[in-house]
This record gives C-alpha cells, sequence and structure tokens, in this order.
C-alpha cells in the first residue's frame, strides 16, 4: 500500500506542446490497478513526457476523424477535423490506424478516422519517458500504465535468501 501511495505522489505527465505547458497528473484507479491520464493536444507536435518509479506496460489511445465536403460555390473539396500525422513514444515511430469511412464526391460527405492504439509496451523504472503525437488539430486521448507485478520466481529466491540469513543468524546465536 506504502508503495502505491508513493507511487502515486510520484506520478505527473509533464506535457510541452505551443499551446500545452500545464502538467497533466496520472491518478490511480484501484479497481483496475492502473494508473490514468488523459492528452489533450493541439495543432502540430504535441510532446509528454513522464517517468515513473517501478517497471510497468503503458497502453494508450487517440481517436479522431476528418469530414471532406464539397463547396457547390467554389467546386473545391473542404476537410474540417483532425487527422493523426505521427505517434512516437521514446523516438520510435508507432503505427496508426487510418479508415476511409467514405469517400467525398460533390454529391456525398467524405469521412475518415484515425486511431492510434498502443498496448502493453514495457516501460523502465526511473527512465524519462516520451510520447509525440503531430495532428493536424486538437485531439483527446488517454493513457494508462499498469505496474509490473514480480515474478512467482523472483518471490521465492527472495524468500529462500531470508530464509538462510535467518537460519545463519539463529546458528550464531545458539553458539
Amino acid at each position: 500500500m506504502l508503495k502505491k501511495l508513493l507511487a502515486g505522489a510520484a506520478l505527473t505527465l509533464v506535457a510541452s506542446a505551443s499551446a500545452i505547458a500545464a502538467p497533466v497528473v496520472f491518478s490511480y484507479d484501484a479497481i483496475n490497478d492502473l494508473y490514468m491520464a488523459d492528452l489533450t493536444g493541439v495543432a502540430g507536435t504535441n510532446d509528454f513526457t513522464f517517468s515513473f518509479p517501478f517497471d510497468g506496460t503503458i497502453s494508450g489511445t487517440v481517436d479522431t476523424s476528418t469530414l471532406t465536403t464539397y463547396s457547390k460555390k467554389t467546386k473545391v473539396y473542404v476537410t474540417t477535423g483532425t487527422a493523426l500525422t505521427g505517434v512516437s513514444l521514446d523516438g520510435a515511430a508507432l503505427s496508426f490506424d487510418t479508415t476511409v469511412v467514405s469517400t467525398a464526391t460533390p454529391s456525398s460527405t467524405g469521412k475518415t478516422s484515425y486511431s492510434w492504439t498502443l498496448l502493453d509496451a514495457p516501460l523502465a523504472a526511473g527512465v524519462t519517458h516520451s510520447l509525440s503525437i503531430q495532428s493536424t488539430g486538437a485531439f483527446n486521448g488517454s493513457l494508462a500504465v499498469t505496474p509490473s507485478v514480480p515474478e512467482a520466481g523472483s518471490i521465492a529466491l527472495a524468500a529462500a535468501g531470508l530464509a538462510v540469513v535467518g537460519m545463519l543468524a539463529r546458528r550464531r546465536k545458539v553458539n
């Protein structure tokens, strides 16, 4: 419990972008045993940096869409909305899905959906990680960090080591 309280106090996501300078705080979700943060960005490159006092895995999503309409007056296609143009974690480019839901014609509106999903990427403790999202407009999304649970073998090895130290201490006390 103390570990979670200390981790919760130490968790902050510092966002820096052309219009974002306020820190975004991760909050602990006790029901799902993970830390959550909302992402909000503007047009251009949005850089987010964060670090954790424990190893874990990160997941995240950003969903946006654009609408393309045909202006009969100017006879030009006009696109509105937000498109994702790039996503990277710690400098490595990440893929995102672009789905053309419908194509614009002079008689119909076209829609394109963009969806970025990151599933279970490893995070090392005490390292400052960076997430960069490039978009053509404002967007919202979320991040979730799940603390790593020690493997059973690691716990067993630690318990065995404590048992040996305890036996040696007892043996010395008897002698």
